[in-house]
């Protein structure tokens, strides 16, 4: 693989898992100051997205 591509796939990956860290601490921060049914579905809703992000990087580090 060139190593321009195997830099810019390192780079989205890293990316991706900085999102996903990101969505998780504001996933934890809700669960702690908020309660309620909202809270959780947001909560929920959000380790979804994360958890996409994860996936996303698992697929990109599979191409390396």
């Amino acid at each position: 693989m060139d190593p321009q591509v195997r830099q810019r796939i390192n780079s989205i990956i890293w990316e991706a898992n900085a999102i996903a860290k990101e969505i998780d601490e504001i996933s934890h921060g809700i669960n702690q100051e908020f309660k309620g049914v909202s809270a959780g579905q947001s909560r929920l809703s959000l380790q979804e997205v994360a958890d996409a992000y994860r996936k996303l990087s698992n697929e990109f580090r599979r191409l390396t």
